[in-house]
């Protein structure tokens, strides 16, 4: 197919200039479909999203810090009332929903409970 330069009508091959206004045609190269073979990835901008932002890191980190290390624990609250923690394996970049967010909040004051009954369990029988 030939498209006119001017006027923008399209003409088969064999015609060399418009007949409506002389204009040389040019000639249309059309356009490649979609590879459909390529893959796909689940979440396309989960590259761009940085380690600590993502879900499975904040899980580990929360899971861990409530049974070993506290810290762990209060970084992912800390990351929940900064920013969003994003779901790898849901397509668009999904974040945590606030119920998400508030267990990990529940996890923390569970853990604090805790710690203060062993702390006067602890001072009560005497053990330093």
């Amino acid at each position: 197919m030939k498209k006119c330069s001017y006027c923008g009508k399209e003409y088969s091959e064999e015609i060399v200039s418009c007949p409506i206004d002389g204009e040389a045609l040019i000639e249309i190269i059309p356009s490649k479909p979609p590879d459909q073979t390529a893959p796909k990835t689940a979440n396309p901008c989960i590259e761009t999203i940085p380690w600590y932002r993502k879900d499975s890191t904040a899980w580990t980190a929360a899971v861990l810090g409530f049974f070993c290390c506290a810290p762990a624990l209060w970084i992912v609250g800390i990351l929940c009332l900064t920013g969003d923690i994003y779901c790898s394996t849901r397509p668009n970049g999904r974040k945590w929903s606030p119920t998400s967010k508030i267990m990990v909040w529940i996890l923390i004051g569970v853990q604090i409970l805790i710690w203060g009954l062993i702390s006067r369990y602890r001072n009560k029988v005497g053990v330093r």
